[in-house]
């Protein structure tokens, strides 16, 4: 890991600033880091940072620290006594979490605790439950006639596979969108389908409400933070003309992506565009 000497860099009181350098260091490594000890010197150096696309990237290495590495979960415990430390994994043990992502850990630590480490976990896992309980409620919204109706309609081989809530706001829960695959299909074709839900049905959305995609989503997120130019994006059904240059994009993003590779959709003016990053 490259030392980089931000912890210099401090305001008048005290604190320590996200230097260019420093963000630029964090964003190398957030998401890459693989050992509870390459984590905490992240945060020992970069913690100043912590926010937004960084923020992401720490939230991907502890989600992967407590699925794909539960076995070094013994390499924690030394560093368990940092409070500042214990209450960085915390907060990135949210409910950004894929379904697999929430139900491994869950299970991690609450049945493959190793018994030393029984308060560890017991921490863990009061963290790990609002993610959990966020996959429980999506399961019940899996299997709601309304949206299975509206997956049947739209084209879907079957229900939904993945939704989120509250397309058009947080907070509004007569929208959404999830995925779903197509049979039949040719990958030209598309073999997958995005569908926006809109249970108030008063057209509040330019766009076709399914649009069809030749990767398979990942993992669904609604993104809204994101300054994202939309000459970053090419129209879904003319790939050869860009997003308009100088403008921003408005509305939702919709994510498909994890490690750092995915797709990124969004609507303007009545079409769809969309990004393909890695």
């Amino acid at each position: 890991m490259t030392a980089v000497l931000v912890l210099a860099a401090v305001e008048a009181f005290g604190q320590p600033v996200c230097t260019r350098e420093a963000a630029a260091a964090a964003q190398t490594e957030a998401a890459r880091l693989t050992t509870w000890a390459s984590l905490y010197s992240s945060f020992r150096a970069y913690g100043q940072c912590d926010d937004g696309a960084i923020a992401e990237g720490y939230t991907e290495s502890v989600m992967k620290l407590l699925t794909e590495e539960w076995s070094s979960i013994s390499k924690l415990a030394p560093l368990w006594s940092h409070a500042d430390f214990r209450s960085f994994i915390k907060r990135h043990m949210n409910e950004t979490y894929s379904k697999q992502a929430a139900e491994t850990a869950l299970d991690n630590t609450t049945r493959q605790c190793p018994i030393e480490h029984r308060i560890i976990c017991d921490e863990l896992m009061r963290a790990i439950q609002p993610a959990a309980a966020r996959v429980r409620a999506e399961r019940a919204t899996l299997a709601d006639p309304a949206l299975l109706r509206l997956a049947q309609k739209s084209g879907c081989n079957g229900g939904p596979v993945e939704y989120v809530p509250g397309y058009f706001l947080p907070a509004d829960t007569s929208s959404g969108v999830f995925w779903c695959r197509r049979a039949g299909k040719s990958y030209e074709e598309g073999r997958f389908l995005i569908v926006i839900v809109d249970r108030r049905g008063n057209q509040r959305h330019t766009c076709p409400p399914a649009v069809t995609s030749i990767n398979q989503p990942k993992r669904l997120r609604i993104l809204r933070e994101e300054k994202i130019p939309l000459e970053w994006f090419a129209d879904r059904d003319k790939p050869s003309v860009a997003g308009p240059s100088g403008q921003y994009a408005a509305s939702p993003i919709i994510d498909t992506g994890d490690d750092g590779a995915g797709e990124q959709w969004v609507c303007h003016k009545g079409r769809w565009l969309v990004r393909v990053y890695h």
